[in-house]
Parts: C-alpha cells; structure tokens; sequence
C-alpha cells in the first residue's frame, strides 16, 4: 500500500481554513477553498507580512531542496524571494513575447528630439510634427515606416562614418515599406488617412533630397539626373497631399496649410540674371514653352526672395520643385539647354539652405556638374549663380572643387 504523501505544514493559511482544519493553499487575495464557498478570505497580519515579501505566494520547494541546500550552505533566489513567484512568471503557451526593437526606438525618439524640425515653418507646427504626427502613425504604418525612414537618413548623416552604412540599410528597408503600403491607399484617400497621406508626402519628400547620392559617376549628368529623379518624385508624391488637403482645413492640422506673409528681397545681381534669362526666353521660336520657362523663373526668384527676406526653411526648396511645370521638367530631362540653366538659378536656392541637414551639398554639386554640361554660348547666363555658390573666382576654383 503506497505510503500516504506527507507535505509540510504552514501556520499561514486563512482564518477560514484554520478554523474548518483544513489545508490552505495561500493563494492570495483568495485562497481556493475560500473561492470555491464563496466565502470572505482572510489571512492574519503575520501571513500578510510572508505574502508581501513573496515567499507564501510560491510553493515550498521539498524537503530534499531543502536538505540539498543545508548541506551545501546555500539557499536558491526562488526560494529566498528574489525572484518572481512561478505562477507570476508563467506565460501561457499561446503568448509570445514582444520583441523590442532597439534600433527603431532609436529612431522614432530621434525623430521626437530632433527630426521634426526639418518641417517647423512656425511655432504652430512644432507640435503638430514633434507629436501629432506620431501619434497618427499609429495607426497608420506606411507613416510610422516613412518617420523611421527618415530619421534613420538623419542619423546616419550625424554618426560615425563607420555606422552610416547601417542606418542607410534600415533606412532603405523602412521607406520601401512605406511606399508598398502608401501606393495601396492611393485611391481610398478619406477622412480618417488624411493626415497620414499628407503628413508622409511632406516626409517623403524630403526623403528624396536628403538621401545621399550613390557614389558619384565621372559624368556630371548623373548627378543632375539624381536631381530631376528628386524633382519628379517630389512632384509625384504633392498630387497626393493635394487630394489630402481638403480633410485638413477644419481639424487641427490646418496650421500645415497656412503660410504666413514672408517678405522678400531680391539683391540687384540676382534680379538682373533672372531678366536675362526671361529676355533669353523671348528669343527662342517656340512659343509652347514659353509659359513653362517663366513660371519656373518667377517661382525660383520668389523662393530667393523669400530666403533673403528671412526665411531659411526647406520648405522654400520643395514648393519650388512640386510647382514646376510639367513641360518645364520634360525639358530638363531632356537636357534642354535653357532649361539646365534654370536649374542653376535653382541650385543656388538649393545652397542657400544649405544648413538644412536633408540639403548641405546638392546644391553645389549640381551647379559644378550644370557648368560642365550646358555649351559655352549659354554660360553667361550662368555667371550669377555660379559666382553665388563658388564665389566670384568660382571658374579657377572649379577645377579645384570635388565634390
């Protein structure tokens, strides 16, 4: 006959179980004998003290642990209440524990911290971007991926040159998955996307500008055609907030559309080169381009004039980009030579900003590699903004320059 199990014996239980003689298992608030009766459950203050520091919570170990741990001196943490009770640490099978993800923590407090304030046009908007903005991607994906995305290209641009392939790699990874998800909305765009829409056209944009460059080909078109590639991005990804816009005007994201008067200056230099290029204009016989050419020449001498009056965001380089003509870009990509000298007049606004992060040298780097391209009967009209971004010797220290 198999002995009876013997198990060791607590003055701990329940007042109810002590007074019905019955074993207690402790558990707490209520024991199961209490539970099962429907019966108030109570422990005396010397149960409540054991409880709290863990130890009548978990099962005692048996009597051979206890031997064991006699004989070699030693108690376990389990048993001396530095750990956990097992029934607080088991998982039921069916969970899995979350995975926490250092590298985007990184980057999303990155974006909090600093980020954001590449889109700062006013006060207004600081915590429009720095929160709100967030705070949508929640529920959005394809905006929480294009905020990583971003910050990842920040960082990598401030860190070790050592860490600048990883952050560009996460980088990449994250604005690829930002694209698949945002072209699937592109057709449902409604109340509750609105913001995500607009608010990842915005960082998508300058996404595109602030991407470093692949190492540099020999041939100077590579480098204006990575900037006509930013250009026609910008343009593409503008048609979606347009069509965002309308659900922004009664919430409190209006502030994202409103710009206050900037004003303007324009130096006499500057405002001579841009009438030699619209007299440039009225030269040539084909009329269809005509209107094309000089709403990209207003729209980059406003922009100058905005930079010189104050204004140093980079907003001033991207409204110039979704706004240029369609016809105008067609020309630009077909290496147009009119055109190429237009976008000099462009490149030195892009220089200008040259302290926002997502811009520093593309400015510089087109107008070196614009120089080189266009023939010798169009560089007069490229004396101003060649001599703006280099200098006025900027033709001895072109060859000089590598950048």
């Amino acid at each position: 006959m198999p002995s009876r199990r013997t198990h060791q014996k607590s003055r701990y239980g329940c007042i109810n179980c002590k007074h019905r003689r019955v074993k207690c298992d402790e558990l707490r608030p209520k024991c199961s004998n209490c539970l099962r009766r429907d019966s108030q459950c109570e422990y005396d203050s010397a149960a409540s003290l054991r409880w709290i520091h863990g130890a009548a919570f978990c099962q005692q170990s048996t009597t051979d642990d206890a031997a064991n741990d006699q004989q070699s001196g030693t108690v376990t943490m389990e048993r001396s209440g530095l750990m956990l009770p097992k029934r607080c640490t088991r998982l039921d099978d069916s969970v899995v524990p979350p995975i926490l993800n250092l590298v985007d923590l990184e980057l999303l407090m990155h974006w909090k911290d600093s980020t954001y304030q590449i889109f700062c046009r006013n006060p207004h908007t600081h915590t429009i971007w720095q929160s709100l903005v967030p705070q949508e991607a929640l529920k959005e994906p394809f905006l929480m991926h294009g905020i990583l995305a971003l910050s990842a290209v920040h960082l990598a641009q401030t860190k070790s040159m050592n860490l600048r392939p990883t952050y560009i790699s996460t980088a990449v990874s994250h604005q690829n998955q930002a694209l698949t998800t945002f072209r699937s909305s592109l057709h449902n765009i409604n109340a509750s996307n609105s913001v995500a829409m607009f608010a990842f056209a915005s960082i998508a944009t300058v996404h595109s500008f602030a991407f470093p460059q692949e190492p540099g080909s020999p041939d100077p078109r590579f480098t204006v055609d990575d900037l006509c590639q930013v250009i026609v991005f910008a343009q593409g990804v503008h048609q979606i907030s347009v069509s965002a816009a309308d659900y922004l005007q009664n919430s409190i994201f209006k502030p994202l559309l409103q710009w206050d008067g900037l004003e303007q200056r324009l130096t006499d230099d500057a405002r001579l080169s841009f009438e030699k290029l619209r007299e440039a204009i009225y030269v040539l016989d084909t009329e269809s381009t005509h209107h094309a050419y000089l709403k990209t020449i207003d729209g980059i001498q406003d922009s100058l004039a905005e930079i010189l009056g104050g204004f140093h965001g980079v907003a001033a380089a991207t409204r110039v980009a979704i706004r240029m003509p369609v016809i105008y870009v067609a020309l630009l990509r077909n290496y147009d030579p009119l055109a190429l000298v237009i976008l000099c007049h462009y490149c030195a606004v892009l220089h200008r900003l040259r302290h926002n992060w997502c811009l520093e040298d593309r400015g510089a780097r087109a107008a070196r590699a614009l120089w080189f391209i266009i023939g010798d009967e169009w560089r007069h009209l490229m004396h101003w903004p060649m001599q703006d971004i280099f200098g006025p010797d900027f033709l001895a220290r072109l060859e000089e320059i590598s950048i």
